[in-house]
């Protein structure tokens, strides 16, 4: 049973950026803030401290980082409150607003008794990868105890809303794609190659 994302302060150990597009360029703050997207674009960078933006701001191109703090809707004063920072927890903390009490996501992988071996964050051995030759048990948010933004989304526009992951890493995709996305696509470690979960769906579209 999934709990209600809660709101929480979310700190800037990864850099959030929340892209609202009206048609470039935006002609204000205001517009940011009180507008109506129709395509939100959140960009997470593992590493990135939230005071970079600001402390390299001479640095950033027009049409960069710097379009973003100029026109965009720009929160720096955004933290969570715990020091477990790895990509698992802190993803499920920023697309749900809960803590891991609350999504379940403790760490990028952990013990499980019954399997009696260490399991990854995603792993589902109800699923398969898709795009690998010798498919094997794949990936989902199966473990995620809280609805993402991406879930809320698609319950507000009766599944209108187009929601995609996009990562190198299996579980930078799935969680923020959450329980309803359309699709997460993420880089096989071991082969390179561009993959999702049956979960998802069953083929590669010709464009990964």
């Amino acid at each position: 049973m999934r709990s209600s994302p809660r709101s929480i302060g979310l700190r800037s150990l990864f850099a959030l950026i929340v892209v609202s597009v009206f048609g470039l360029p935006v002609p204000s703050f205001s517009s940011a803030y009180n507008g109506h997207p129709k395509l939100i674009v959140v960009i997470v960078i593992d590493q990135f401290r939230g005071d970079y933006l600001e402390r390299y701001r001479d640095q950033f191109g027009d049409a960069g980082f710097r379009l973003l703090l100029d026109h965009g809707a720009y929160f720096p004063n955004c933290n969570y409150n715990y020091a477990n920072t790895r990509t698992a927890p802190g993803h499920s903390t920023l697309f749900t607003g809960a803590y891991s009490n609350g999504h379940g996501i403790a760490a990028n992988e952990w013990w499980d008794p019954k399997k009696k071996k260490m399991v990854t964050s995603v792993e589902d051995d109800d699923t398969k990868f898709v795009g690998l030759p010798d498919a094997k048990a794949g990936a989902s948010p199966h473990n995620l105890m809280a609805d993402t933004l991406g879930d809320e989304l698609k319950l507000a526009t009766q599944g209108k809303a187009r929601v995609f992951g996009v990562s190198l890493k299996d579980r930078g995709a799935i969680i923020p794609a959450g329980f309803a996305g359309d699709a997460a696509y993420w880089i096989d470690a071991k082969s390179g190659v561009w993959i999702t979960s049956s979960y998802y769906r069953n083929d590669l579209p010709r464009w990964v």
